[in-house]
């Protein structure tokens, strides 16, 4: 796997800050030696050793500059703390269609985005989608989506963090070795992205998503990912 480029800045500080603080020890040591007491060591000296610690310290602040903005494109939005409780209760007996209505516009009010994903697999959608249940927990609403397929609404849940997840979450069900959990499975994965759309056209995006990973041999997941800009000018010709 390669190295973000993030952590290269931290590798490159972290030697960089090392060779400096040992060069500065060196001189420093070796002049004392030279000179018997630090009164005596030219003040030209002296200099390039406070020089040398002055390079060590940016590098250290070079290193937490890396290493900050390599943890921050981990980093998962919370989900929004909600005023009011919903008008529909997550546990309420509603169809995938009008859970997916709901979301979208609960979400649409809220100003936060929505994620939904179609999965399919080979042989036991049962099966996937109780371990999709397992990994999203009660972050997703999973519900059967025909004979093959399972779909999962992610409230709350950007572009990027599905996609995130859903790598994790792949890749556990696939395991490791030569026996993994699941033997053969696809998703298509949209997000609202700021635009208001309706459910017919949010399980339309995912379903092209689907197909689309479906025939591709490399690729496992596929994301439809919307300008909203060229959205917003579609709906305004």
């Amino acid at each position: 796997m390669k190295q973000s480029t993030a952590v290269k800045l931290t590798i490159i500080s972290i030697v960089s800050a090392m060779i400096l603080l040992i060069s500065a020890l060196v001189i420093f040591i070796t002049d004392l030696n030279t000179y018997g007491s630090i009164q005596r060591i030219p003040l030209i000296q002296l200099q390039q050793v406070l020089a040398l610690l002055l390079g060590f310290l940016i590098a250290l602040a070079a290193m937490v500059a890396a290493m900050i903005a390599d943890t921050s494109s981990y980093f998962v939005q919370p989900k929004p703390l909600l005023l009011e409780e919903p008008e529909v209760r997550s546990d309420a007996p509603l169809t995938f269609e009008q859970r997916l209505a709901y979301e979208l516009t609960f979400c649409d009010d809220h100003s936060t985005d929505i994620s939904l994903v179609i999965a399919y697999i080979e042989d036991n959608a049962s099966g996937l989608r109780e371990k999709l249940r397992q990994y999203f927990q009660a972050a997703a609403f999973i519900y059967p989506y025909g004979t093959d397929r399972v779909a999962v609404i992610l409230p709350f849940y950007g572009f990027n963090d599905t996609k995130k997840e859903l790598a994790a979450c792949f890749s556990t069900l696939f395991g490791s070795g030569d026996s993994p959990v699941i033997s053969s499975c696809c998703g298509g994965m949209t997000s609202r992205n700021g635009r208001d759309v309706d459910a017919g056209q949010y399980i339309y995006e995912a379903e092209v998503s689907l197909e689309r990973a479906m025939q591709e041999q490399d690729a496992c997941v596929m994301c439809f990912q919307a300008d909203p800009s060229a959205y917003r000018r579609a709906l305004q010709s």
